[in-house]
């Protein structure tokens, strides 16, 4: 697959979420790696679960959303134009997406290297997820743009939209993905008060 069709596919499938105001599939790095905050084994297991259990919900959703784009040619259309948009938008703001894209193709070749070291291994995996990060980032830049941020918008309500009308289960995973972003959140916002008490 083309990179730049699986950066934007994994960028939209972001967006649509976080439009949808279910949850972001990037949890808060502090809830994913235990940060800043001090969790015990049964708190890191618990969390643990619970990422899990929303990774689960993701893939079935994204499962749904590739059968819905498939199904709907117009669909993929309007998700086009708005890669278009964005990564034209990137480019006014100084963020041109194509030098990292070309960069991260040619990693994703030599990691096809079965003979390749492994500290050459690790030291490629490690640039291709900064240049993955600063994607990230000039894509968040963009949706401050107006002409981006609608044009997002209209792209999630029509995906959920043909979700629902391709596949019934579509409306419950979406509650349970809500249920489980908020038990996440009360989570850290939980530990965090109790770190803030404890170190008074």
């Amino acid at each position: 697959m083309d990179i730049a069709k699986k950066f934007l596919r994994l960028f939209c499938w972001l967006q649509l979420v976080a439009f949808a105001a279910l949850t972001v599939l990037a949890l808060p790095l502090h809830a994913q790696s235990g940060g800043d905050l001090s969790l015990s084994s049964e708190q890191m297991q618990e969390l643990h679960k619970l990422q899990q259990k929303m990774r689960t919900v993701s893939q079935q959703l994204n499962e749904i959303r590739q059968e819905a784009l498939e199904a709907k040619p117009e669909l993929q259309e309007q998700q086009d134009e708005y890669q278009s948009l964005l990564f034209e938008t990137m480019k006014e703001q100084g963020n041109d997406p194509a030098p990292a894209l070309t960069r991260m193709r040619e990693i994703e070749g030599q990691m096809q290297d079965q003979e390749l070291a492994e500290e050459k291994r690790k030291q490629l995996i490690r640039e291709y997820r900064q240049k993955d990060a600063g994607l990230q980032q000039a894509s968040r830049r963009a949706m401050q743009d107006e002409k981006v941020r609608e044009a997002a918008q209209e792209l999630s309500q029509s995906t959920i939209a043909a979700m629902r009308e391709h596949n019934s289960e579509t409306e419950q995973l979406l509650q349970e993905m809500k249920q489980l972003r908020q038990e996440i959140q009360q989570m850290v916002a939980q530990l965090k008060t109790e770190e803030g008490t404890g170190n008074k």
